[in-house]
């Protein structure tokens, strides 16, 4: 029999939040493992919002965590004005 293989996507934004509003804080590098092991996570998606440049340490985090990140990192769109 093949061993099973699972994607996994996360939302990163709802995880904190429903984390933090409870009290709890993810150790990403755990959780990682935990998704491999129980579920047998190959690749693991965790899709953020906006990264600003001081979040980038979060960003990396997330990597050497062995998450494959999705966040925009780039800045805000500003409107342009035209006459």
């Amino acid at each position: 029999m093949d061993k099973e293989s699972n994607l996994a996507f996360i939302d990163g934004q709802n995880l904190h939040l429903g984390t933090t509003q409870n009290g709890w804080k993810i150790d990403h590098k755990k959780f990682r493992i935990y998704l491999k092991d129980k579920y047998h996570v190959d690749e693991a998606y965790y899709f953020l919002g906006y990264v600003s440049e001081e979040q980038q340490s979060l960003y990396k985090n997330l990597q050497r965590s062995g998450f494959i990140g999705g966040a925009r990192r780039r800045e805000p769109a500003h409107r342009s004005c035209r006459s």
